[in-house]
């Protein structure tokens, strides 16, 4: 078991373009950081976060890292809260400094990915337990480069990225139902379909629109979903083996591409469907159905509905309900029990969230090539 000092460092996500640091023994914590390309949602957004980690007994925001001291300031907006940033350039305000602190022994960290395997690898290097949004970059190579480096690395600070999905009440019901059910999958599938305007935070963040990045807006909100979707179908041991992938454009502000719908084949042999829309106006949807030889599953962000039959084949009902969450709060207690465990849960561990690109790029480049069958490796 890891040696952990008091108080515990953790740096808090606030979103694709932020990061921010945080460290806890019984109400201390310590940082956030902010990329030029920053929305106005910021407010907003790293609120929503900060409730996260009041509901953290353990945790409480000291400081913020920022490019600029002026933003930092604002999103500190406190006086008790220290801040860091690039500009002006004060090496005791940086982003090293930080890392130097002996008051953080972990950092959560939520950058866009095109920058975010470096700040992962600065924050290991310098003995600072790491817990990373998804994806962690662009491309398999990348992330498969830096876990290879991380394994290879002898009395290695802990790695977790985080996936909220394997955290929220329903899905997790949903996972517990299946795993009693047990039985054979016969189908699935998983229907996402909404509208993303320009009120949208997720349309105001550069690296989620840019046409350039591969995937796009679909990269992150994608990989989500396959993440859930193979965090149910796991639980009656099932896997993702081959995909097979359309694209569609629902509104041009969202080019290259707002939709895709995929059949996707597990190791039985049976196949589903995935469908996942940002542009539509007249459809609001989610929900994820598991079919098996024993029974039903339908899961959607406040209801679970199971379906099973008795002996005499006769079908039993159930509906529970569930409050909406993001599952936030859950998780970021289970990556410090982890610290203190020495050990990161498996729904954290970085090939999981590996195979989720895996599964993600093989659906897109499936559609890139006009629906070519993808292999799941």
């Amino acid at each position: 078991m890891l040696g952990i000092k008091s108080p515990i460092g953790i740096t808090l996500g606030v979103s694709d373009t932020t990061q921010v640091t945080f460290s806890g023994d019984k109400k201390q914590a310590f940082t956030q950081s902010r990329n030029p390309d920053f929305t106005d949602d910021v407010q907003e957004i790293f609120a929503h976060n900060r409730s996260n980690l009041q509901a953290c007994p353990d945790l409480k925001l000291k400081a913020v890292y920022s490019t600029s001291r002026a933003s930092a300031e604002s999103l500190a907006n406190k006086p008790e809260v220290d801040v860091f940033y690039d500009d002006p350039k004060q090496e005791a305000r940086s982003l090293d400094a930080l890392l130097d602190r002996d008051d953080v022994q972990a950092v959560t960290i939520a950058l866009p990915v095109s920058v975010q395997p470096k700040i992962i690898y600065r924050a290991l290097k310098a003995g600072k337990h790491v817990l990373s949004e998804r994806p962690t970059a662009s491309t398999v190579d990348i992330v498969e480069g830096l876990l290879n480096w991380y394994d290879a690395q002898d009395d290695m600070a802990l790695w977790s990225v985080g996936e909220r999905s394997r955290f929220i009440e329903p899905i997790l019901y949903g996972r517990h139902v299946l795993k009693g059910m047990k039985g054979s999958v016969q189908t699935f599938g998983l229907r996402l379909h909404g509208m993303v305007d320009e009120r949208n935070m997720m349309h105001n963040t550069v690296w989620r629109r840019n046409a350039v990045q591969d995937g796009g807006l679909l990269l992150d909100g994608g990989m989500h979903f396959v993440a859930t979707l193979r965090f149910l179908l796991s639980a009656i041991d099932e896997s993702i083996t081959r995909v097979v992938a359309f694209p569609g454009l629902a509104r041009q502000e969202l080019s290259p591409r707002d939709t895709l719908s995929a059949l996707i084949r597990i190791s039985n042999g049976n196949s589903g469907l995935f469908s996942i829309s940002y542009g539509t106006r007249f459809s609001n949807v989610f929900d994820i159905h598991i079919v098996t030889d024993e029974g039903s599953v339908i899961v959607t962000p406040t209801t679970v509905n199971v379906a099973t039959s008795g002996e005499n084949k006769t079908k039993f009902p159930e509906t529970r309900t569930f409050q909406r969450e993001n599952g936030r709060n859950r998780e970021l207690a289970v990556f410090a029990k982890g610290i203190e465990n020495g050990h990161i849960e498996a729904r954290g561990d970085p090939r999981q969230s590996l195979m989720d690109l895996k599964v993600t790029h093989a659906i897109f480049q499936s559609a890139k090539e006009g629906g070519s069958l993808q292999d799941i490796v």
